[in-house]
């Protein structure tokens, strides 16, 4: 994929861009800083299980009071590729347990 495809997929993001525009107004600090930077990292998704997989990665890494934001964001990113915003979350919390399966 050349850089100006990938450039051109991720303007594609109106649900994405309103959703982290609202969650950033609501959080400060660390936080934010957290959101921030999970945004710039599923931003570039190549598509929505990407983008899951990704969360499912580094959901220790984000804190509990950033995960919240950072699911939804997650779902948003989904939702602009082209899934469902349920059938995203499920496929997360699918994903979380089959990870946490393997852990165990």
């Amino acid at each position: 994929m050349t850089t100006s495809a990938k450039n051109d997929n991720a303007s594609k993001t109106p649900t994405f861009d309103a959703v982290l525009a609202a969650l950033s107004a609501t959080y400060t600090g660390t936080d934010r800083w957290v959101l921030e930077g999970w945004a710039t990292h599923i931003r570039e998704a190549r598509h929505a299980l990407h983008a899951i997989n990704s969360l499912v990665k580094h959901a220790a890494e984000i804190s509990d009071a950033a995960w919240p934001a950072a699911f939804v964001l997650t779902v948003a990113r989904c939702v602009d590729a082209g899934m469902g915003s349920n059938v995203a979350a499920a496929e997360i919390h699918a994903r979380r347990a089959a990870r946490a399966r393997r852990a165990a």
